[in-house]
């Protein structure tokens, strides 16, 4: 602190700015100070009591500096000596805990790093909604890089003047010392030559431990991959339709006569494949995925049945009368049977077909050999369907056919029987009657060979295969049909399965069911390189680790130290800090001398020569370019 004000108002360098003091060189002190005189606290020059003749303060700016005698070199703040700081060693008294928290800080965010990418690893980009793992990677690092810096820094520090307390220990060790903590260029400069190794790779690590940063953003990646799960879903099918539901009974004969209203908006949607929308709640359960099950509803169970039969021969009565088919597709459907005079009585027997399914067809051209009749019953059953929800439509498995049902039981033969003037599966025949129904009459006439007649649907071209090499006058031999019989079936199968989930009614218990489904999607996860996770890992805890040993003898430390430049001087007996307790701290001194007015430059002492050093900013010159400086 600087000297106090006398008592007309004036300090000791106001007081005596132009007069010698007549005690050869001391400054007097304020009345009621210990010493009458104090003696001046720097060495000779560091004040110098005379100036180099004709010599300004460097153009520090004044372009003049003033004449001055021996003694006014002296008038500058005197510091009092502060208060004494006692040597306080041991381990607890010196344990820089500060450092050892930071040291834990950068551990425990290297254990999150560990955690995060551990957590994170193959799992839904989705699922880290709140903070995504890469950003709190980079948390990690901002907070465990700055932790290890200030750790080293200490550790830096602590090693200095540890080191100092040993006898006969070398300035150029000092040096090599705080060169560790000034940069790594200083610390690579004289790395092979080092006396002190462990500390150049302690400060090498340092260095680099800012690599673990860009080594974890390459540590998570991310991808896609399949992903599969079971999650129930909630589903509405009518086990058995509604009595009447499909199509109504006309006339005395009581045959099929046109469809019910709401199975002929399921039969428009089957013509024009319209997808079925299943509720919200299954839509948004399955979405972004495709969901596959089994579910329970009305359908049908088909019994088929292969045979052959002869062509007939160009002389036999088939072929040259009326003809016969070569190719023939028919649906039979008969559930209103007369019996007991004119009242209409439907008689089902259990086992007797009502619903069958009939084809013939020539397999190949020619007008000789054999065809294949196959013929089908179709009874009404409680199925289980192989099913899929994509994108909010449900369809049967495209992968699977009728093979693929599982028949939970047969409808009871009463439930196949039509209500009163409507029926409940005549509809789904009368569809697919339209549909299927068509043939081929093939008849021979003489010299004319062969001949062809087509009726019904388009299905008779469509299962058609023509030999056109071998057309000619003779068109018939030639052409060759496919079997109908999977597709019909096909047609049939997704017909009542439509018929079905329209018709369920989610007020009745019987049509809810919950089934338990397969969801496969393809979801953006994160992936983790464990090789750049490893190397940012290591970086960071060995560095953490590395540092601890920099702090060994902190413990024979008297003070909390630092390489401030303050406490530097104080150490080797600097003049402005002459009169500061000599175990005080970089704080105490800063408080004690940090307005202390010095500048760096050339300065003339008493014996007339030169030297580079810190004095009183107004004695001090600039360096001149080329000029050689006394040591």
């Amino acid at each position: 602190m600087y000297g106090p004000p006398l008592g007309n108002g004036q300090s000791h360098y106001q007081q005596y700015e132009n007069k010698f003091p007549s005690n050869g060189g001391f400054v007097p002190l304020p009345p009621g100070s210990s010493h009458s005189t104090a003696p001046f606290a720097g060495p000779p020059g560091y004040f110098p009591s005379q100036p180099a003749a004709n010599s300004h303060h460097g153009g520090y700016p004044p372009t003049q500096a003033p004449v001055q005698t021996p003694m006014q070199s002296v008038q500058q703040p005197v510091l009092q000596h502060g208060k004494p700081a006692p040597w306080k060693s041991g381990f607890f008294a010196r344990a820089p805990f500060m450092s050892f928290v930071a040291i834990g800080v950068a551990l425990a965010a290297c254990a999150a790093m560990g955690v995060i990418l551990t957590k994170a690893d193959r799992q839904p980009i989705d699922d880290w909604t709140t903070v995504s793992p890469t950003v709190l990677l980079a948390i990690t690092t901002t907070v465990a890089n700055p932790a290890l810096h200030f750790a080293f820094g200490s550790a830096i520090d602590v090693a200095w003047w540890s080191r100092s307390l040993d006898k006969n220990r070398k300035l150029g060790d000092l040096h090599h010392t705080w060169a560790l903590g000034a940069s790594l260029g200083q610390t690579l400069k004289h790395a092979i030559s080092h006396p002190y190794k462990f500390g150049v790779l302690v400060a090498i690590l340092n260095g680099l431990v800012n690599i673990n940063a860009p080594f974890l953003q390459r540590a998570i990646t991310v991808s896609t991959t399949p992903v599969t799960s079971v999650i129930p879903l909630n589903l509405l099918a009518s086990r058995e339709l509604p009595q009447g539901f499909t199509a109504s009974v006309e006339g005395r004969n009581k045959i099929i006569g046109f469809t019910q209203p709401a199975f002929g908006a399921i039969a428009q949607q089957y013509f024009t494949q319209q997808p079925i929308q299943v509720d919200p709640s299954v839509a948004a359960a399955c979405a972004g995925g495709t969901c596959r099950g089994t579910m329970q509803g009305a359908g049908y169970d088909f019994g088929c049945f292969t045979t052959t039969i002869e062509i007939p021969s160009p002389s036999s009565p088939e072929a040259t009368g009326d003809g016969f088919d070569v190719y023939n597709s028919t649906i039979e459907y008969d559930e209103a049977v007369y019996a007991n005079g004119s009242t209409p009585k439907v008689i089902v027997e259990v086992g007797d077909p009502t619903f069958n399914y009939a084809t013939v067809y020539k397999p190949s051209p020619g007008c000789s050999g054999t065809m294949r009749l196959s013929q089908c019953t179709i009874r009404s059953a409680l199925v289980t369907y192989p099913i899929v929800i994509t994108n909010g439509t449900l369809t049967l498995d495209p992968t699977t056919t009728y093979h693929d049902d599982t028949i939970v039981r047969h409808t009871p033969p009463e439930i196949f029987r039509q209500a009163p003037a409507r029926s409940t599966h005549g509809g789904i025949a009368l569809v697919l009657e339209g549909l299927f129904t068509s043939s081929s009459t093939t008849r021979f006439s003489g010299a004319r060979g062969w001949s062809l007649n087509n009726q019904g649907s388009a299905l008779v071209y469509q299962y058609a295969s023509v030999n056109s090499s071998e057309l000619g006058d003779e068109f018939a031999c030639p052409v060759s049909w496919r079997d109908a019989t999977p597709d019909v079936l096909a047609a049939a199968r997704e017909l009542i399965f439509r018929t079905a989930v329209g018709a369920a009614n989610a007020s009745l218990a019987q049509d809810q069911q919950t089934v338990q489904a397969t969801q496969d999607r393809t979801v953006t996860i994160f992936v983790v390189n464990y090789a750049f996770a490893a190397v940012s890992l290591a970086v960071t805890l060995v560095t953490s680790l590395a540092i601890l040993p920099l702090f060994a003898g902190f413990w024979r430390l008297g003070r909390t130290v630092s390489l401030s430049p303050l406490e530097i001087a104080k150490a080797f007996g600097a003049a402005p800090v002459a009169g500061v307790a000599s175990n005080t701290d970089a704080d105490g001194l800063l408080k004690q001398a940090g307005k202390l007015p010095i500048c760096y430059g050339a300065v003339t002492g008493t014996d007339g020569r030169t030297q580079l050093k810190f004095a009183r900013s107004d004695i001090v010159q600039r360096p001149k370019k080329g000029r050689e400086y006394a040591g």
